[in-house]
């Protein structure tokens, strides 16, 4: 008969247990309680006792019967076995418990797994096989005799938990714990053999045999895998060594255990909450290091829709697809990965959902080359989230990616991030190839906290309809535009630096750019305008009237930002004095006093720019007077503030109504906070006039 497979650390005999076997299947010690035998066992009564561990130490105890009298076990209250032994048990006549202990008599061991197929159930009731192919080549497993037919693949088993047996019957494993070694099923691991169904079978078993939660584990030795491979529910695929140092790229990878994956191939989960865990996942056919811009095509791993898979602590190389997600609640942490992002980006996050996922410390990048100019950029896109706009459905943070050629970073869905970080080695080599930094597609809101791109082409594109929100945004060394807006991109500080472009395009009037603290330099070849429209008819000041705010502003070259697509509005006279800009309008021989020709605001706005004022020797003063010209499109009065650079605003006086189309005088009084002026030094005099 079958035996008896006990997993819990204690164990009190029966008399139904006569002639069986008992299988003690716990990593620690087990104690065993032997009822007073004259109460309830007949004549004869025998059975056999094993530990499946060799370091499992078994204690007999004896329980008292109903008039309190203690048996003896081999004429000891109790017995303690040695490690690994257990024990045949009978019953002396003078109703006391004999133990004898079984030493390696028990468990009679054989070297192959052929051998164990050769063996009949009724030679042995329990077995060890201490190989697979030959002696040592896989750890030792325990198998017990079944009564009856392997369950699996129509009674022939799966060679690792069910063994056909010679008499037609099976010899079952039993696993010390819920780790299983793929080599239990056969897989050669000698970068040769396909082990793809050693592989599936060992999965399989995961489920059929541990009824799931189990750990197939793939030893330190390089596997070759040639077919799919499906990941059951709540299974892991567990590497026995950590995930290697890719970032090297040498040749070293060649030699490297891993999972040598056929790129035709994929591996997939095949129900929740499957995993991947400390695996080097390697294409078949790449020889390190890679040279060249390569051409690779594949998936490796992806959920299939399935929710709550987990890749940790591995590295994904030689494929267009590292992982492909679909399902809900993805966990991605600690990976490296290194594809060609054509078909799919290398890890496309597609959650489908609402549901939450979460991606971190994972790098995307060329691998060892990230740096070189002749292979250390891949055509397609590294990270995308999502393929159709929606709500956000995945937490990035402490993510790399950069050196592709379409998107580093791709949002077709919302996201919140933590920090995230592009830079390729285009502005390095002199090499720009239009290659977008981060994108955020129509439709969508994008938010978080440092998001950093560098040598993008341009380096942020936010399209209209969408938004991007951080803390802190940097762009620099971009072959065109720092940023590119059509949507909103909204900050508490922005850095924009060194890009060949300006530092920000509002590509249409839906584009909005509003930071707080905004630093620019070394933009459009060091010269102004460092802001550029797309389009005309674009406004400066505070939303909703412009598409340009900024509270704070630090640049190398003072003076106006914008080029002639903006015009003010409410809100642009702070931010025309920290410009120091220059004036936007015709104005000569401005003093103290003198004139100079202002456009008509339009009837339910404000017009605002500046004007130069430079006292003569006797305008030395903390405030004064301009008169100026403007043209009225109405009859309608029109009144004026002023101010010069640090200066507060004062109303205007002299204000002239006007019926006609002729330019009226208006006197405008300027005001420079209580500070008088120098005398012949130019001063930004910022105005603005509507009617009242």
């Amino acid at each position: 008969m079958t035996p008896k497979i006990i997993t819990a650390p204690t164990y009190t005999v029966t008399q139904d247990d006569n002639c069986w076997w008992i299988v003690l299947n716990n990593p620690g010690n087990v104690t065993v309680t032997l009822p007073a035998p004259g109460l309830i066992f007949s004549p004869g009564f025998q059975i056999t006792i094993l530990p499946v561990q060799p370091g499992t130490q078994v204690t007999f105890n004896q329980l008292a019967d109903d008039a309190g009298h203690v048996h003896q076990i081999n004429t000891a209250p109790t017995l303690t076995t040695a490690q690994g032994e257990g024990g045949v048990l009978k019953i002396q006549q003078d109703l006391n418990w004999w133990v004898l202990p079984t030493g390696a008599v028990g468990r009679p061991l054989i070297q192959t797994n052929a051998a164990l197929q050769a063996l009949s159930t009724a030679n042995f009731a329990v077995i060890t096989r201490a190989g697979f192919y030959s002696l040592g080549d896989v750890p030792s497993l325990f198998y017990v005799a079944s009564a009856h037919a392997c369950t699996l693949n129509a009674g022939a088993g799966d060679n690792g938990s069910q063994v056909k047996s010679a008499d037609g019957k099976c010899w079952l494993a039993v696993y010390p714990s819920n780790i299983m070694d793929v080599r239990e099923w056969g897989a050669h691991c000698d970068n040769a053999t396909d082990d793809s169904v050693a592989f599936q079978a060992a999965l399989n078993a995961g489920l059929t045999v541990l009824n799931s939660n189990a750990s197939v584990l793939v030893p330190s030795l390089r596997c070759m895998v040639k077919g799919n491979l499906a990941i059951p529910i709540n299974t892991a695929l567990q590497c026995s060594t950590p995930f290697p140092n890719a970032i090297t790229g040498t040749a070293a990878l060649n030699t490297e255990p891993a999972i040598v994956l056929d790129p035709s191939k994929t591996i997939s989960a095949a129900g929740p909450g499957a995993s991947i865990s400390g695996c080097f996942i390697v294409a078949s056919g790449i020889t390190f290091p890679v040279l060249t811009i390569p051409t690779w095509t594949g998936i490796a791993v992806k959920d299939a829709g399935f929710s709550d898979f987990s890749l940790t602590y591995s590295t994904i190389v030689g494929f267009d697809t590292a992982f492909y997600n679909t399902g809900a609640r993805p966990y991605v942490h600690h990976v490296f990965a290194d594809g060609t992002g054509v078909t799919h980006a290398v890890i496309e996050l597609d959650v489908g959902n609402t549901d939450s996922g979460v991606a971190d410390y994972i790098k995307i990048q060329p691998i060892g080359t990230a740096n070189s100019c002749a292979a250390g950029r891949r055509p397609g896109t590294g990270l995308r989230v999502g393929s159709s706009p929606g709500p956000a459905g995945i937490w990035l943070d402490q993510i790399v990616s950069q050196n592709f050629d379409i998107y580093d970073y791709d949002f077709q869905t919302g996201a919140i991030f933590g920090a995230i970080w592009t830079d390729g080695n285009n502005f390095a080599c002199a090499d720009y190839v239009g290659n977008i930094g981060v994108h955020v597609a129509a439709g969508n809101y994008v938010w978080g906290g440092s998001l950093a791109s560098f040598s993008g082409d341009p380096g942020i594109v936010v399209d209209a309809t969408s938004t991007l929100k951080a803390d802190f945004i940097a762009s620099e060394f971009s072959g065109t535009d720092c940023i590119q807006l059509s949507g909103a991109l909204v900050a508490q500080t922005a850095l924009l630096l060194d890009c060949a472009g300006g530092a920000a395009k509002i590509l249409a009037t839906t584009g909005v750019f509003s930071v707080h603290n905004l630093q620019m330099g070394g933009n459009n070849g060091g010269s102004l305008p460092f802001i550029k429209g797309g389009t005309t008819g674009l406004l400066v000041g505070a939303k909703p009237w412009g598409q340009v705010f900024f509270d704070e502003l630090t640049t190398d070259r003072p003076g106006n930002l914008f080029d002639s697509n903006f015009t003010g509005t409410v809100g642009s006279a702070h931010m025309t004095a920290l410009m120091q800009i220059t004036p936007t309008v015709a104005c000569t021989g401005i003093g103290s006093t003198g004139t100079c020709s202002l456009p008509s605001p339009p009837e339910t706005g404000i017009t605002s720019g500046t004007i130069l004022l430079t006292p003569g020797g006797s305008g030395i003063a903390a405030s004064g007077t301009v008169t100026v010209g403007i043209s009225l499109a109405a009859a309608f009065q029109v009144v004026c503030w002023a101010q010069t650079t640090g200066g507060d605003w004062a109303a205007g006086s002299g204000v002239t109504p006007s019926t006609s189309a002729t330019s009226p005088q208006l006197t405008m009084t300027w005001q420079n906070g209580g500070i008088p002026l120098v005398s012949a030094t130019p001063y930004s005099l910022s105005y603005d006039c509507k009617y009242r």
